[in-house]
């Protein structure tokens, strides 16, 4: 897997995903429609989907669908790969439409005006029209769901959507507190991050007809893996370019949300004294980033960070060993281990 991103790419796997996607957002008209389509055109990693389907097809495998050989060749007339039911690919949508939805809302919680290196929506097309269509993609996703809700579809994702509201609420209650600490830290990507990838995991297994405690391993799996990207992406934000990015370098700091380096940053006395009190008075230019990313290479704290990370994504892996024989169970372990070596 190259270093540069997350997963391969996967055109025909993921084909049935984004016409469903597509499809979704097709009944909207007018402005609405153009704004909640905007990000759409520009798919980012596609990593929620992914593990919808990979999860899904690991449980499959381990059912003995096609003999234990399911395989993740090109959909046939049916836009369906063999041995997944039509839940799975329309769950894998549902997830990336509320991913999509949920950036759309932050980004106005933030007043960013970049995503994937594109104008956000609400730069491009205002506070009000970005809320709404950011809404329209939340209704599009729940569309999708309806048909499978009695085999838990809707309440793996309510429950998902509930804990992404409560991490988006203590990131704000905790913004420019120099003083938050690691437990809380990972609390917040429990809540804001790790909830969405572990219902994408249970979901995947769950409608590919796994059992009870296979799909507990899949959550498991998708909380860790959750962990370990949101650490990444602390990293890449203190550390990459606004072009690496596709977003402003450092944002997270600027915008006084404190970070897994940056905590442990704090832990050092010396640095603490030097940066918190500028921290707490929202004193944060030029100066104090600099300041930052010096502390963070000469104390070390950015690759404790990184090997902290890396712990995350070995356990996340660890969850994995009943499926670790299957085609979709490799295709999870090769994803957990690139997790901390992607660039953006």
């Amino acid at each position: 897997m190259a270093t540069q991103t997350l997963i391969p790419r996967n055109p025909p796997l993921l084909s049935p995903v984004l016409n469903r996607m597509e499809q979704a957002v097709s009944p909207a008209r007018g402005t609405v429609r153009r704004a909640a389509s905007h990000l759409l055109a520009s798919p980012g990693k596609l990593l929620r989907p992914t593990l919808v389907l990979l999860a899904a097809q690991a449980a499959a495998e381990t059912r003995g669908f096609q003999d234990g050989a399911a395989s993740l060749r090109a959909p046939g007339d049916a836009g369906l790969s063999p041995g997944l039911p039509e839940a799975v690919y329309d769950f894998a949508a549902a997830v990336e439409l509320v991913h999509v939805a949920s950036l759309i809302h932050d980004d106005v919680i933030d007043g960013a005006a970049t995503r994937r290196s594109l104008p956000s929506v609400n730069a491009g097309f205002g506070n009000h029209t970005a809320v709404l269509a950011g809404d329209y993609l939340f209704a599009a996703a729940f569309r999708l769901l309806a048909p499978h809700a009695a085999r838990g579809a809707v309440t793996l994702m309510t429950d998902a959507i509930s804990r992404m509201c409560h991490g988006e609420v203590m990131q704000e209650e905790s913004l420019f507190d120099p003083g938050l600490s690691e437990e809380a830290y990972l609390e917040r990507v429990r809540a804001k991050t790790a909830s969405l990838l572990a219902a994408a995991c249970e979901g995947g297994a769950r409608l590919a007809g796994a059992g009870e405690e296979l799909c507990r391993a899949f959550r498991a799996f998708g909380e860790s893996l959750g962990l370990a990207f949101q650490i990444a992406d602390d990293i890449l934000d203190l550390e990459e370019t606004p072009q690496q990015l596709g977003k402003p370098a450092c944002a997270d700091l600027r915008q006084g949300v404190i970070t897994l380096p940056v905590i442990r940053l704090l832990a050092h006395p010396e640095w603490s004294a030097r940066l918190a009190p500028r921290i707490r008075a929202r004193c944060i230019d030029d100066e104090l980033i600099a300041h930052v990313q010096e502390g963070l290479k000469r104390t070390g704290a950015l690759e404790s960070a990184r090997e902290e990370g890396f712990a995350r994504a070995r356990k996340a892996a660890a969850r994995l060993e009943p499926v670790a024989w299957t085609r979709g169970g490799a295709a999870l372990l090769e994803l957990s281990r690139g997790v901390m070596l992607r660039r953006r």
